[in-house]
């Protein structure tokens, strides 16, 4: 709902997604969970496999 949204809205205006792997957490309103993980995640590249599993697993490491 709207409230989601809101939340959604107010944790892209506060948090800095620049590199991939980057997270940050917002609430979850209305859901039955009661944090959401934003994560910026890798873009893939069949031709740079082993540099975007990396990426990947970073961003995993970071949201744990």
């Amino acid at each position: 709902g709207q409230e989601l949204r809101n939340a959604v809205a107010d944790a892209a205006k506060n948090a800095t997604l620049i590199n991939s792997g980057d997270v940050t957490v917002s609430a979850a309103p209305n859901l039955s969970a009661s944090h959401l993980i934003h994560v910026h995640s890798p873009n893939w590249n069949a031709a740079t496999q082993d540099a975007c599993i990396g990426e990947l697993d970073q961003a995993i490491l970071n949201i744990l």
